[in-house]
This record gives structure tokens, C-alpha cells and sequence, in this order.
């Protein structure tokens, strides 16, 4: 069970001596547009570890 500050209601994660934010973004899919296309093109030729998962 994660520790929740009850002021914030944000849990923690306990690592070692120290509680961590067990934050969570939301996924956005938003259209990335011409250019974001190209350029994710570019960053697969080029600079392929900016693409691995």
C-alpha cells in the first residue's frame, strides 16, 4: 500500500529512506502536423536511440 499525504492526495512510493511522487501524465493524441511528422522522420534516419522505446 502507497503512503498518501493528506493534504494533496498524492501517493508516494517508498525507495529506500526516501518517498517518491508515483505520478502518472496522461497520454496525449494530439495530431503532430506536417512538421512533427517530418521531423520524427528525421530523428528514425539519424539519430536512431532518440526513437527506442
Amino acid at each position: 500500500m502507497m503512503p498518501v499525504h493528506s493534504e494533496t492526495l498524492i501517493n508516494y512510493i517508498q525507495v529506500g529512506d526516501y518517498f517518491i511522487p508515483a505520478l502518472i501524465l496522461p497520454r496525449l493524441s494530439k495530431p503532430i502536423g506536417k512538421w512533427g511528422r517530418l521531423y520524427r522522420d528525421f530523428l528514425k534516419t539519424y539519430i536512431w536511440f532518440a526513437t527506442t522505446p
